[in-house]
């Protein structure tokens, strides 16, 4: 759906690329500016949830994926959950996938980065079946909320 919106809005008259529209409101004060980000598709994301008052500024939407991904590990951690450093290695692609791609799909398992530790078998692997399913819900649900 985020496609959608960035071809609409990149339709004449107006030809607004994400990158433009987002450099608009780092002009009109209302966003950050940050020297050489270049913004994508999912950034747009950001955008919609600060016209519609969910969030206070709007910030690059891989930012704000790294810090759930962090909140949600300490989370983690604070309820006596320790991950080995080949999970940590999952979770921290799958937080850089979403932030790329606004959603994780299991299907990406079996993409790049993934397919290179196994796709989804060795997802599977890494955390058993039980647990990788409700870690995989867990982190869609937390964030992406």
């Amino acid at each position: 759906d985020l496609k959608v919106i960035a071809e609409r809005i990149a339709r004449p008259p107006r030809r607004w690329t994400h990158d433009a529209l987002w450099k608009a409101y780092e002009r009109a004060g209302l966003a950050a500016s940050r020297s050489g980000v270049r913004h994508g598709v999912a950034d747009l994301v950001s955008l919609i949830r600060f016209e519609l008052g969910l969030e206070e500024e709007p910030r690059p939407y891989a930012s704000v994926i790294e810090d759930r991904f962090w909140n949600w590990l300490m989370r983690q951690e604070q309820a006596g959950v320790r991950f080995t450093d080949a999970q940590l290695w999952w979770l921290e692609h799958i937080a850089e996938t979403t932030a790329m791609t606004v959603r994780f799909d299991t299907a990406d398992l079996d993409h790049v980065p993934f397919s290179s530790r196994g796709g989804t078998d060795g997802f599977l692997a890494a955390f058993g079946d039980d647990r990788a399913v409700s870690i995989l819900n867990d982190l869609d649900q937390d964030l992406t909320a």
